[in-house]
């Protein structure tokens, strides 16, 4: 076999194919039939080894992030899966590394050092890949299923309402739209919740940190908006939970992105202010969101570390987890602690340069 179709041995070619580059795999690919052949039918071995060189492999099923359209690959294990991964690297260290949005290409906006700097583009890395994390629930089979019935049971509804209706039969459609939305948001919800309370405490200030980052940037970003719309700080708001929901999708999206990739992202912005909106008034209690879970979780660990203080220290005596800027202060200290810069109070601490 090896002396038809290639000049080494399958072993070591599937080793290459292994340790190699995208570009330098498809290559390889089109080198000839037989080799195109052997790479193809190990597509899932190598793409397992490559996937395991990523800061966090993945855990589940992922959406695409190419375009606003985020299709489910159905394969966890492929090559798709691979490219998908790189793209969202590329992503990331460019808005980290080339981009003002988190202020991140520069250590005297942040007032941090070189070293410190390294440190917190590290820890934000690390959460945008958590965000992708929630993001990618929606890929999860259960959720997909879940979407499918969804979208089964609304087409019915749609079909039993054709023809002329009465006031009432409206009223009942609107009802049973919003239940069946209500239901997949519950699911997705309670799986992206789970993730969260795995999370180590320090990510979840990450977490918390690249929200509040996301939230600042668009705040400067739309800054021309701010006296005009006036639904502006709750759109702010809504970006943050966007980047949860969405992952570095939506910071992408909104920071690069054009035409219906933009159009889509702005939208979204809108659509999840009103949520947010009639969230807070009462008008809807049907989901709570993301930031509110990252909030709750990292409320309960500053309670379980206050309560579980041996060496009374005095940092604790005032701290009243019951109370949000607490808990924000205390995620803001714990990623001081791990940059190396205890004067670290968060985004909404920082004298921003002018708005872009």
């Amino acid at each position: 076999m090896n002396s038809q179709g290639y000049r080494v041995s399958k072993e070591l070619l599937l080793k290459i194919a292994e340790h190699c580059d995208r570009k330098t795999l498809l290559s390889l690919l089109q080198t000839n039939k037989d080799i195109h052949t052997l790479i193809s039918n190990y597509e899932r071995s190598i793409s397992a080894a490559k996937l395991e060189n990523f800061l966090i492999p993945p855990q589940s099923h992922l959406l695409t992030s190419r375009d606003e359209k985020r299709y489910v690959i159905p394969k966890r294990n492929s090559f798709v899966t691979v490219r998908e991964l790189e793209l969202r690297e590329m992503r990331m260290n460019s808005i980290l590394d080339h981009g003002g949005f988190l202020l991140t290409p520069c250590p005297e906006f942040l007032g941090l050092t070189s070293a410190s700097l390294d440190k917190f583009k590290a820890g934000l890395k690390r959460a945008m890949y958590m965000a992708d994390r929630l993001a990618d629930v929606a890929a999860d089979p259960e959720i997909t299923r879940a979407r499918e019935d969804v979208k089964a049971r609304l087409e019915s509804l749609r079909i039993d309402a054709t023809g002329s209706m009465s006031d009432e039969d409206i009223a009942a459609r609107r009802d049973a739209d919003y239940e069946v939305y209500v239901e997949l948001a519950k699911a997705l919800r309670t799986k992206q919740a789970a993730i969260i309370r795995d999370l180590s405490t320090i990510d979840l200030a990450f977490l918390l940190t690249l929200g509040e980052g996301a939230m600042i940037g668009w705040q400067r970003y739309m800054a021309k908006y701010a006296t005009s719309d006036p639904n502006f700080y709750n759109k702010m708001d809504a970006f943050g939970e966007l980047v949860f929901r969405e992952g570095c999708f939506a910071v992408w999206a909104f920071v690069r992105g054009t035409g219906s990739m933009l159009a889509f992202v702005n939208t979204a912005v809108t659509v999840v202010a009103e949520q947010i909106w009639r969230y807070e008034l009462g008008f809807d209690q049907s989901d709570a969101g993301l930031t509110m879970a990252v909030h709750k979780e990292l409320k309960q660990r500053l309670q379980d570390a206050k309560e579980e203080d041996d060496d009374d220290d005095p940092c604790f005596d005032e701290v009243d987890p019951d109370n949000p800027l607490a808990v924000k202060e205390w995620a803001h200290k714990l990623v001081g602690g791990q940059i190396g810069c205890d004067e670290w109070k968060g985004y909404y601490a920082i004298e921003y340069p002018g708005s872009q």
